[in-house]
């Protein structure tokens, strides 16, 4: 029996092995040389399968047949569900390697064709370069790599960094590199992995940290073997195990068989466009209350980024956050409590979960779930959400902000806590949260409002204890922005933005703010463990979140 089909694999891992398989037919018509390389390689030497993390695969080609396999693919893809993700032929996928990917049944309508990219499934190619007969050789390729590579994907710092005590060593650094990038770094890199165009000692597999030993080894990937992987047979380093402990180090089993879970990406990537898909029909509804009871809000963070970069979510995006001024939030709240189809939807507020361990509410889809692993005992709403976050009027002076700031924070850090340690891995920041949980979040949350709203008279200065950069000249904390309203795209429908959202995204996410972060943080960041939409959305052929 094809173990493909066996029911323990999740949809990404069989989507994953179906791309492989065409993969290796291809590669098996041309003569072409893969090995099944890094995570992929230790599920077989550990579990002759997927590492229970694993959603996807990662192949290895030489350079010169990865380029043979693009042109083969030029005619051999026609006609089927597959296709090539390319630096050529995707905006900012600035990286050698390249995905065999395969579309989904995600649909996001005219004009956005190019975002449906991400959530199609997909496999790694990744190119390894022929680097020299020497070690001196082979250093002066990885080294120039890595140094243009860095530059490539540097960033600039977004205002308040440094006054925040946020900016890391790695930060830093990224800053550097930045002030040295050129419109020709890619093609710089390109030219340094082509040096050696005939077979060397050594080869170099594009990476972000230096290789070693058995890695850098072209024996390794041309004197292949076959494994035994998800019941069947493919190519892999000869040497599979001194390969792991080269690129993984001698401790990788601890650390990569105690990785969590994530179910929501072994799901696949269709279960992140039904999840958006809930989260804007509760966005719909939380916009017509608001319009019926003439009460401003306005897109912020990540969704007004979408907004304006992709005229709906981010790809990799997960999640909905509207702001509002508080005066606004309270009349939300008694809106919702006449308007809300209770059937459908629930007002998350501490009134109506015992264990919330939130200072502001949130409005979910009631049949489905949403949560962190380890939390499924606490007595609080499970389901899909948006959050509505409000903004309170701030101190005139600097000082008295930052003492609001301060204290509010830390209530705030108390009432999440009770909740918030069940999930922390760190054993001394969880000790913390249990010590902090001593206190009821009942009684922290109240602690934390009667200081939040200390400032009774309307203010220009407001203040907004959800980010780290709460600082009085802060642009999010500007009266003006919430004042001035225009209305914007997202998703097909149109909703409230600040007429000066240019000025707010410089400031939350650099100058910028228009280009992708690198590959590696195109992914979704609050997706927990535990994701249930029902039958909601499950076709994902609607450009929409009405039913």
């Amino acid at each position: 029996m094809d173990k493909t089909l066996n029911k323990s694999l999740y949809p990404a891992q069989i989507v994953a092995i179906e791309l492989l398989d065409y993969f290796v037919q291809i590669c098996g018509k041309y003569n072409l040389h893969y090995v099944l390389g890094r995570s992929t390689a230790m599920g077989i030497y550990l579990k002759k399968g997927f590492m229970p993390w694993a959603a996807s695969v990662t192949v290895i080609l030489l350079n010169h047949e990865l380029k043979e396999f693009i042109e083969i693919c030029e005619n051999e893809l026609k006609g089927t569900p597959y296709y090539l993700i390319t630096h050529n032929n995707t905006e900012q996928f600035d990286e050698f390697y390249i995905r065999l990917a395969k579309r989904s049944r995600v649909k996001l309508g005219m004009g956005r064709e190019k975002d449906e990219k991400y959530y199609d499934f997909y496999i790694d190619i990744l190119p390894a370069f022929y680097a020299g007969d020497t070690i001196k050789e082979y250093r002066e390729i990885e080294k120039s790599y890595i140094k243009y590579y860095k530059i490539l994907n540097s960033r600039c710092i977004t205002p308040g960094m440094i006054k925040a005590r946020k900016v890391t060593f790695k930060k830093i650094m990224s800053a550097y590199y930045y002030r040295k990038k050129k419109d020709d770094d890619f093609q710089k890199i390109e030219t340094i992995l082509n040096k050696y165009t005939k077979p060397t000692k050594y080869i170099y597999v594009p990476s972000a940290k230096k290789n070693k030993g058995s890695i850098i080894k072209t024996t390794q990937y041309t004197k292949r073997r076959l494994y035994e992987f998800e019941g069947k047979e493919y190519y892999s380093v000869f040497d599979i195990e001194q390969y792991l402990i080269d690129f993984y180090g001698k401790n990788y089993r601890k650390k990569y068989e105690e990785l969590k879970i994530n179910q929501a990406a072994l799901e696949g990537p269709e279960i992140l466009r039904r999840v958006q898909l809930v989260e804007l029909d509760l966005l719909i509804e939380f916009d017509r209350i608001c319009r019926k009871y003439d009460i401003k809000y306005m897109l912020g963070a990540g969704t007004l980024l979408g907004a304006v970069r992709h005229k709906g979510f981010i790809p990799w995006d997960d999640d909905i956050d509207v702001f509002m001024l508080y005066e606004e939030y309270e009349k939300f709240i008694e809106a919702a409590s006449k308007e809300l189809d209770q059937d459908k939807y629930f007002l998350k507020t501490q009134e109506s979960d015992l264990d919330c361990n939130l200072v502001y509410v949130q409005l979910k889809r009631n049949g489905t779930k949403y949560s962190k692993e380890g939390r499924e005992s606490f007595n609080t709403h499970p389901g899909i959400l948006i959050d509505i976050l409000p903004l309170f009027n701030g101190p005139s002076t600097r000082i008295g902000h930052w003492y609001q700031d301060k204290v509010c924070k830390f209530f705030k850090t108390m009432t999440w806590a009770h909740i918030g340690h069940a999930s922390e891995r760190n054993p001394i920041k969880r000790q913390y949260y249990r010590l902090l949980s001593k206190v009821s979040n009942k009684k922290s949350y109240m602690m934390f409002m009667k200081h939040a709203t200390k400032i009774k008279k309307p203010s220009e200065r407001l203040t907004f204890f959800y980010v780290v950069r709460n600082f009085i000249e802060n642009p999010v904390n500007e009266r003006k922005l919430y004042d001035n309203l225009i209305e914007m795209e997202f998703e097909g429908h149109m909703f409230y933005v600040t007429k000066f959202w240019d000025y707010y995204l410089r400031y939350s996410y650099s100058k910028d703010y228009m280009k992708y972060p690198r590959m590696s943080g195109r992914t979704q960041k609050h997706m927990p463990a535990i994701v249930d939409v029902g039958n909601l959305y499950e076709d994902l052929k609607r450009e929409g979140g009405n039913e």
